[in-house]
């Protein structure tokens, strides 16, 4: 059960204690963003929840404060190897928490099939966009948090199945953020949201190094015409506006 580094102690302790959470590994976080305090909070509160564990910026710190877990502790006494834990394909994999817009967050079942299905769709549809030349090093630009399904799924799991480097951005400001990498990411492949895209376009400094390929362009130009034979399309300049 992923859980958004945003939330404060009474939204963690919602989720714990809906999902039937046992255990909570929590990321110790910074000054500036004190998610381990805020999971502390939260964790103290559920009862049912009965397992805290750390998570440090360094890996294989020991000892945390109040004597707390931390996961190199947690994990540190158990063996190297141990006996594979059999699932099916219709067997749950992950909750996935709705934003609660209607009313308090619910949680969404996903069983494996789910993951595996929209990861291995998704990679064969982005699969013409890899350099296949003997060497190439691939990437792919993670934007969106974890902790989210398009993230998590069709960003991280998606380059996992293609192979290709993860890039993540701490947190991203849609056309600042991809102007500052657009250097330091040439070559990388990019997924947006609509909304992105038309942040992005907004603003001044929005690079021009991030565009449509002319013949992905063209066949959205044409199924668009398809489905509304009656409306215009205007790819701009350089056909980046669209690409969603």
């Amino acid at each position: 059960v992923p859980l958004n580094v945003l939330f404060k102690p009474r939204e963690i302790a919602y989720h714990l204690q809906d999902s039937d959470a046992r255990a909570y590994f929590c990321f110790e976080g910074t000054a500036e963003l004190p998610t381990g305090q805020w999971g502390r909070e939260a964790f103290d509160q559920v009862e049912g929840c009965r397992h805290f564990v750390r998570l440090t910026i360094d890996p294989m710190t020991l000892t945390a404060p109040g004597g707390e877990r931390t996961l190199a502790a947690f994990i540190g006494p158990e063996p190297a190897e141990f006996p594979a834990v059999p699932t099916r394909a219709d067997d749950t994999a992950v909750i996935l928490y709705t934003s609660g817009t209607t009313g308090q967050p619910k949680g969404a079942e996903l069983t494996h099939a789910n993951l595996f299905l929209n990861a291995s769709i998704t990679a064969g549809l982005g699969a013409s966009f890899l350099d296949r030349a003997p060497g190439a090093r691939n990437a792919s630009l993670v934007t969106l948090p974890l902790f989210h399904s398009f993230g998590q799924v069709t960003q991280m799991a998606v380059a996992a199945l293609q192979g290709t480097t993860i890039v993540l951005l701490p947190r991203f400001e849609p056309a600042a953020d991809i102007h500052a990498a657009s250097v330091r990411v040439a070559r990388h492949h990019l997924a947006y949201t609509p909304p992105i895209l038309i942040d992005a376009r907004m603003k001044p400094w929005y690079p021009a190094e991030l565009s449509c390929r002319p013949d992905v362009a063209a066949r959205v130009t044409r199924r668009w015409r398809e489905y509304f034979p009656a409306g215009s399309v205007e790819m701009g300049d350089s056909d980046r506006a669209h690409l969603a």
